[in-house]
């Protein structure tokens, strides 16, 4: 594997969904972005929260009924008459599902998915027509600050999607009036029945197939990092979160989950702090760890720790190892299992080609089916950069 400025499972939440629709799946818009090739539109093909039922979910469509019927991630039962027309997310992670999968059943956007995707100049998910269609509509609060009910009210979704980890789910539903069904991104391994339940809340089984490759890669990382013992593994601090080297993720994270289903020891798993993508930390702290590895998410954090005499202190640093990820495989949300790999990779197949081969593909093949756009060579090796 190159070295790019040499950088670097949780258990299964599964839903039950029991789907009863006959509505034509309706795929989200894609558009050629900047430095891209656009694809065809993919076809539909056949803290604290309560877990999940613990059954693999199944889909049932009848001829005779359009209702939709699913447990979401607090466990609770949903019941919609028909899939929804009018949707709406609280929280980056479900707004982005809900614009693949039904991009023009969405109402609204939240400020942080704003933020990281349509104001971000390095995301090359959305071409500028894209950003304007999508600029177009109401940005609202998320479910951890400003949400504003009157707003959501005058939107008018007839379903909102939020996390498992929203504390006012009950709250929301009786102010806006509608269901609110949370999905999960507290581990890499529970992404795939988020994307099942937006796809069942809209109609579309392309959230199926997503799933599906989802679930294929990361057994293929799995797998391998089963067999080794967490004692033989080694150690990996990952900072740089918002350019930040001081934070850590600590357990019960998309963080801490990415990287230990990589085969290593995620060090903020220790702290006694839990469900915290930023842990604040400090040198010293990182000296008694002792990390065989350093990995940070962009270039930023890598200059920020080889500018800061501080760290030049710690050997991981003076030996070399400190990598810098690619900017489309991160450790958050639908880049974690791009990030997980790379990590694996990193550390069980070094400067191996076949494998660096392999992963450039599995880059390439998720972002034309998760983003319908296809990157190029320069932007699938690119390091991160936001």
């Amino acid at each position: 594997m190159s070295k790019l400025k040499r950088l670097p499972a949780i258990a299964v939440i599964a839903a039950m969904l029991v789907i009863m629709a006959s509505c034509a799946p309706t795929p989200a818009p894609t558009a050629e972005p900047t430095q891209t090739q656009q694809t065809n539109e993919p076809a539909a093909t056949n803290a604290p929260a309560t877990a999940a039922p613990t059954a693999e979910p199944t889909a049932e469509p009848t001829p005779e009924s359009t209702e939709v019927r699913l447990i979401d991630f607090t466990g609770r039962e949903i019941v919609l008459p028909k899939p929804a027309d009018r949707i709406s997310g609280i929280h980056p992670t479900a707004t982005l599902d809900i614009w693949r999968l039904a991009g023009d059943k969405l109402v609204s956007i939240d400020w942080v998915f704003e933020m990281i995707n349509i104001n971000n100049e390095n995301v090359a998910f959305f071409t500028p027509e894209e950003k304007e269609r999508l600029r177009q509509l109401p940005v609202t609060g998320t479910f951890f600050r400003n949400m504003n009910f009157e707003q959501m009210l005058t939107i008018a979704p007839e379903v909102v999607v939020t996390l498992n980890s929203d504390p006012n789910i009950e709250l929301e539903e009786e102010q806006i009036g509608v269901p609110v069904v949370a999905i999960n991104k507290d581990g890499i391994d529970t992404l795939p029945q988020s994307f099942r339940i937006v796809g069942a809340l809209v109609g579309n089984p392309f959230g199926d197939e997503i799933a599906d490759f989802w679930d294929a890669n990361l057994k293929l990382v799995t797998d391998e990092s089963d067999k080794v013992p967490k004692s033989d593994r080694k150690n990996v601090l990952f900072v740089g979160k918002s350019g930040n080297i001081n934070i850590t993720p600590s357990e019960g994270t998309i963080f801490s989950s990415a990287i230990n289903a990589a085969g290593v020891n995620n060090l903020g798993d220790l702290l006694d702090v839990k469900n915290s993508e930023e842990v604040e930390i400090n040198v010293e702290q990182i000296l008694a760890w002792n990390p065989d590895l350093i990995v940070v998410p962009t270039q930023v954090g890598y200059d920020a720790i080889m500018s800061t005499d501080a760290w030049q202190t710690i050997p991981a640093v003076q030996r070399g190892d400190l990598y810098v990820m690619r900017q489309y495989a991160g450790m958050d949300g639908t880049g974690s299992l791009m990030g997980s790999t790379w990590l694996h990779n990193l550390v069980y197949h070094p400067d191996d080609d076949a494998y660096e081969e392999k992963f450039d593909k599995l880059i390439y093949d998720f972002t034309e089916l998760m983003y319908g756009v296809q990157l190029t060579d320069e932007q699938i090796h690119q390091p991160g950069i936001s």
